[in-house]
């Protein structure tokens, strides 16, 4: 578990607006986090199951 002390959108938007502030929402990092573990999934269970990229990108853009 990672702590990063960050902004909060309620409280700390106005203090950002006002130019008192300068960081990121906490929300930023843990998005990107979710990013990363899930292009991860993504790449492992392709690994697994055998599946070409391109495979991939034909059913990614083919939702049918």
């Amino acid at each position: 578990m990672i702590w990063k002390p960050g902004l909060s959108q309620a409280g700390d938007a106005a203090r950002v607006m006002a130019g008192n502030v300068v960081g990121a929402m906490r929300g930023s990092l843990d998005e990107g986090a979710l990013f990363v573990l899930f292009e991860v999934m993504v790449l492992k269970l392709k690994h697994r199951l055998g599946i070409t990229a391109d495979a991939i990108w034909a059913n990614h853009t083919n939702p049918e």
